[in-house]
């Protein structure tokens, strides 16, 4: 895992310190545009590219998901993201949520 951790480094130094597709300036502040980016802010803990262990929510077709990506995934890209249906139930949706992110950083739980 701290191999893993220094890639995400890695990965964030060579985007914030150069260039990213993604990224927007404003007057206001940073922001990207990649549609897997849960804050729409660009930073180390916001960025889908910079995080190998990483959470999103997307509404598919009518249908919202839960997309999730581990570190052991980051490889192989077509196989990146688990993606888990989720209940149409506002409460059963958050507890769907939090019962598959029960071990995952704080901060990645909050958005």
């Amino acid at each position: 895992m701290h191999v893993i951790m220094n890639s995400d480094d890695l990965v964030w130094q060579i985007i914030n310190n150069s260039f990213c597709s993604f990224l927007v300036k404003t007057k206001a502040g940073k922001f990207c545009r990649n549609e897997n980016n849960v804050t729409g802010l660009c930073n180390r803990h916001s960025c889908p590219l910079s995080n190998s262990r990483y959470a999103t929510i997307k509404e598919r077709d009518g249908i919202i998901y839960l997309y999730m990506r581990e570190p052991e995934r980051v490889p192989y890209p077509n196989k990146q993201w688990e993606r888990v249906k989720l209940s149409r139930n506002e409460k059963q949706a958050i507890e769907q949520i939090n019962r598959h992110l029960k071990y995952w950083d704080r901060w990645i739980r909050g958005r």
